[in-house]
């Protein structure tokens, strides 16, 4: 699995990346560490996150690094969604009440908010720091944050090299590292010097890790979590480093899906006797048939197929609050999930 993150994803990422601004590539770092950073962070406490983040400063004057923590809290809280200045001064006008600066920021009330907030500061400061030496950065997380991998793509000025000294997770022992050095042979890495190498312009190097996960109670729900990485990039200059984020995802007992199935089946067994009743109508019908099936998709909404009508709605993240659009076809989850999935039927009357 590490291998093929390591010689497909990430790599193409770096490709992909290249092309970018280097302040477009902070903002993209940053993206990726405030949404897993904020996995155990109630509804309301992601949205006092985000206007911190939003107001740290007025877009439309902001330069540098300002800037970049803007477009990133921009980015987080549209799931990735880059904005206009257009948009972005909007939404900044809608959720700053005309304050900027530290003000917000102030008024987080845990500390749990305050470190998701300057998590993302923080990436963006050291982002810039790369920056300045010629180095893109790139991170991508998978399997909800136990399978990471860190880039770096040197882009000088002018035709030159770089000494990479360190590049790694500090602590190896809970991070299982593997990188592809210069000849194209994938190794373990045992230290933070077992990456070493020199940089040619337009070189990249690039490190696939896996981290363990625990079980966290938060508020009485279950979590299996990840710990916080400090990954460490050395070069001839002063010494960075960029925090991944502790993720956590929710676990479901088997109690609550028992609970679902069974509002399912009572949906179904509440359709089936309407179709009973309808059945009874053999002046007009002489048949009647009930179809019933379950669909699913990413997102907050999901549709029924032509000729069906929702019966049941239901979500991922035990999410229960929902409501029928589009004529009865559509499920509408309301807080922000991975997944909606709608329980959709439809009567075939006979004549």
């Amino acid at each position: 699995m590490l291998k093929g993150i390591l010689g497909g994803l990430l790599l193409a990422a770096i490709t992909g990346q290249a092309g970018l601004a280097a302040d477009d590539v902070c903002v993209e770092l940053a993206k990726v560490i405030g949404i897993n950073s904020r996995s155990t962070l109630s509804q309301d406490q992601q949205r006092n996150v985000y206007k911190a983040d939003l107001c740290v400063s007025k877009y439309n004057e902001s330069s540098g690094s300002k800037r970049a923590q803007v477009e990133a809290a921009y980015k987080v809280f549209s799931f990735g969604a880059s904005g206009s200045t257009e948009e972005i001064t909007k939404a900044q006008e809608s959720s700053c009440d005309n304050k900027f600066g530290d003000f917000w920021r102030s008024q987080l009330s845990t500390l749990e908010e305050q470190t998701v907030s300057t998590s993302g500061v923080e990436a963006i400061s050291n982002c810039l720091l790369l920056r300045n030496a010629a180095l893109i950065p790139n991170m991508e997380m998978t399997n909800n944050g136990k399978e990471y991998s860190v880039g770096l793509h040197f882009k000088p000025e002018v035709n030159s090299s770089i000494d990479i000294r360190m590049f790694s997770a500090q602590d190896l022992q809970y991070n299982k590292c593997k990188v592809t050095n210069s000849s194209g042979r994938t190794i373990d890495v045992k230290s933070m010097s077992d990456v070493a190498q020199k940089l040619q312009s337009s070189g990249s190097v690039s490190i696939a890790c896996s981290r363990e996960s625990e079980e966290v109670i938060n508020e009485g729900v279950k979590y299996d979590c990840t710990r916080e990485t400090l990954f460490v990039i050395a070069t001839s200059g002063p010494m960075t480093s960029i925090k991944i984020p502790r993720v956590c995802s929710q676990q479901f007992e088997n109690s609550k899906a028992n609970e679902l199935l069974e509002r399912i089946s009572a949906a179904d067994e509440r359709i089936q006797n309407t179709a009973l009743e309808l059945g009874k109508l053999g002046n007009r019908y002489s048949q009647t048939a009930l179809s019933c099936l379950a669909v699913t998709s990413g997102g907050q909404n999901t549709g029924c197929p032509d000729g069906y009508m929702v019966a049941g709605c239901y979500a991922g993240q035990n999410k229960a609050s929902h409501d029928v659009t589009d004529n009865g076809k559509t499920c509408h989850t309301h807080e922000p999930v991975d997944w909606t999935g709608a329980h959709c039927c439809k009567i075939s009357l006979g004549q």
